[in-house]
């Protein structure tokens, strides 16, 4: 009898198997394919960045739009991913990392939604759903507004200073009917 048996491992039960031969090879691979999966899933984000999302499968976009706004679409999503650690599906997402909206002081970001339906011949401003300059202006900070759905333009603010009065021009709206 052999002293110290119980430190040998047994072989014989169907996993000393996977470590000879073929099998060890196969398992190895496997593993390899898996850790490779998992690892070309994760996503980090910098501070100050933010990550768009490819939708790589599912229904094509009819011609004309750009964002994907349902579930089952592929193609750009709307919304952004934060800073930090993500993990998605490599086979189903891809991604790029693009900068944060960033309104500095003394300005103001105009936003123009880049899809949806086109505005009326005598709209100026654009309602929900459709496509032009949006009524809310952004005030500094910073924002995660997907850059190929909105548009930002930095415009100088305007500040009324004390003892003044400012004047607000309200140009949207339909053009009145002539009344003579």
């Amino acid at each position: 009898m052999k002293e110290n048996h119980y430190l040998e491992p047994d072989l014989s039960g169907n996993w000393g198997r996977i470590f000879q031969g073929p099998y060890f090879i196969i398992s190895g691979l496997l593993f390899l394919f898996l850790v490779g999966f998992i690892l070309s899933g994760i996503m980090y984000v910098p501070p100050k960045k933010m990550a768009i999302l490819i939708r790589k499968t599912g229904k094509d976009l009819r011609n004309g739009e750009i964002i994907a706004l349902q579930p089952d679409q592929k193609g750009i999503v709307l919304q952004p991913i934060a800073e930090g650690f993500h993990w998605y599906n490599p086979y189903t997402w891809d991604w790029v990392i693009r900068d944060q909206i960033e309104v500095p002081e003394g300005k103001v970001g105009v936003q123009i939604r880049q899809y949806g339906k086109p505005l009326e011949e005598w709209q100026v401003i654009a309602k929900e759903g459709q496509k032009g300059i949006l009524p809310d202006v952004l005030k500094p900070g910073r924002y995660l507004i997907n850059p190929y759905a909105i548009k930002v333009v930095l415009m100088d603010a305007v500040t009324v200073p004390p003892g003044h009065r400012g004047v607000v021009w309200n140009i949207a709206g339909k053009i009145p009917k002539k009344t003579h």
